[in-house]
This record gives C-alpha cells, structure tokens and sequence, in this order.
C-alpha cells in the first residue's frame, strides 16, 4: 500500500492499540524512551492509547503506569477489559469451572506444565517452567517500586480455585508431542478457544475469547469506531486484533501470517518499530524514517 494511502488511513485515527510482547516491549521487556515519547506524541495530537495483551491486568499494572494510560485496556487475550484508573473490570468472560477444572486435570495427569491465570495472580503446576517469565515481571515491577503479581504453586489439588475466575490458561511444552495431544483433547472440549502466544505455548480462554472480540467491547465502551483504530500485533493471537482495526501494523519480527493481515511492516520490538511507525505517520514532525 503506497505511502498517501497510508497517511489517509491515518488521519482517521483516533486509537493505538499495542499488543505488548514482542511488540511493544523490546526483548529484555522494556519501553524504551524513543517509544515512550512517540507515545506521549500521540496523546499530544489527540490519540489515545493503549494496550491488547495475553497477560492479566496485574501483569501489567507497572507498564500501564509507567505509560500513563487512563483508558480501557484489553488483557488476557480479551477476556477482560479493565479500566486502569477504577481498577475496574468493565467486561470479562471467564472459562467455564466445570471445563477449567477438565484442562486442569488432563494437564496434570499427563505432567504437563499449565497455569491457570485470574484477575491478580497466576497458579503454575509443580513442574512449571513457564512462571520464571512471570517471576522476571515481577522483578521489572519490584525494581521501580510497583506491586508484584501473586504467584502460586497448584499442588495436587485443584479445587481450591473453584471460587475464582479463571481467565487464561496456558499449557506450555516441556516433551516433544505435548502440545499435539493437548490440542486433541482441547478438540472435545466445544466451551474452549485455544490460540498460541509464544512459541510452544497453547493460551486457553472461553470459547469465543480473543483480541479482536475484546477490542470490539473496548471501542464500543470508548464510542470509537474500527475505522478509527491502529492496532500493532506480531504473533498468531494478534489476527483477530488485526482483523478488527482499520489500521492494522504489523512488526518486523511478526509471523508471516500477521505481515499478510497488516497494511504497513514496521521495525522490530528491539529496533523501535512500534515508535517508528507512530513517528512516520502520526507524528510527521519528528519522522526518522530519513535517517
């Protein structure tokens, strides 16, 4: 798509949406300062912004700050739209109890490593390898003095959880064919929507659940309309997010099949690709695209 084209499609705009790993966060899970400031750039002409992520809002409480953002946000793959500033849950769809505890109980018969994530804590298997990336966010939180996320070994038994909403699970694999017999069991379960997140992970919710679901509630509570959306993804969860705005993006290290969804491929996480596409299109001034 030509250069004049794109730069119509932006001035329509009046939403960014970012997935964030591997999109918005560099490899060591950082934002970086030309990203923030090409953020604060968009507030400035009017734009909001905000982010559609796999994780649940306690798992981003220190970006959403570190961001300013004070609008909906999207979390665990749009189970949940969360307000920021009430620290509220404007929409959820958790996954059925009765089909949680069936994923839960296959899992740990077959020595699988598989979570179970609520609104502000995640519940890890005895053998899971999968909560270090948890533990590391809880480092970044720690070391600029925000909360952690509550972190909890299952056990054996898995009924303590029956009081809980259960939003996301993930199933991670640690032995070859794992993730070919979780997708044959997952086959039988009709309740259950399965999509991948990371390489070797399944990410779990109820049967209808993904981005581009959660950003429609997000933009029907913010009165904006698809036309009006830019939404950055990289990975396969990010379609329906692509799917559901009128500006989609896509980053250098995206799978190919989100670069064909996408109207424009911007840099990388670890080259400032979300900041570099804000900058050529929302924010001519400062374009860098001529360095």
């Amino acid at each position: 798509m030509n250069y004049d084209r794109l730069k119509q499609m932006a001035a329509n705009v009046k939403l960014v949406i970012s997935d964030m790993d591997g999109t918005l966060l560099d490899s060591g899970k950082h934002i970086t300062e030309r990203t923030r400031t090409a953020i604060r750039g968009l507030e400035e002409q009017g734009i909001g912004f905000t982010i559609c992520t796999g994780r649940i809002p306690a798992m981003i409480q220190y970006y959403v700050k570190t961001l300013d953002i004070n609008i909906p946000v999207v979390a665990a793959n749009g189970a949940i739209v969360w307000d920021p500033v009430s620290e509220e849950t404007l929409y959820d769809k958790p996954i059925d109890w009765d089909q949680a505890m069936e994923l839960m109980d296959f899992c740990r018969f077959h020595h699988m490593d598989y979570s179970a994530l609520t609104l502000e804590s995640g519940y890890f298997s005895d053998n899971s390898i999968r909560i270090e990336k948890f533990r590391a966010y809880n480092a970044i939180a720690e070391e600029n003095g925000e909360k952690p996320m509550k972190l909890q070994y299952i056990g054996t038994d898995h009924g303590f959880l029956s009081n809980k909403k259960v939003y996301k699970m993930l199933i991670y694999e640690v032995a070859p064919g794992q993730m070919e017999s979780a997708e044959r069991f997952i086959k039988n379960l009709p309740g259950i929507e399965c999509t991948s997140s990371d390489a070797g992970l399944l990410d779990l919710s109820a049967a209808g659940v993904v981005k581009g679901t959660g950003l429609k509630k997000a933009a029907e509570i913010m009165g904006i309309e698809q036309k009006e959306i830019c939404a950055f993804g990289d990975f396969y969860n990010d379609l329906s997010l692509m799917a559901e705005a009128g500006m989609p993006i896509a980053m250098g290290n995206g799978c190919e099949s989100v670069k064909e969804r996408a109207v424009y491929v911007t840099g990388s996480n670890d080259d400032d690709g979300v900041a570099e596409a804000i900058e050529r299109f929302f924010l001519p001034s400062v374009c860098r695209c001529c360095e």
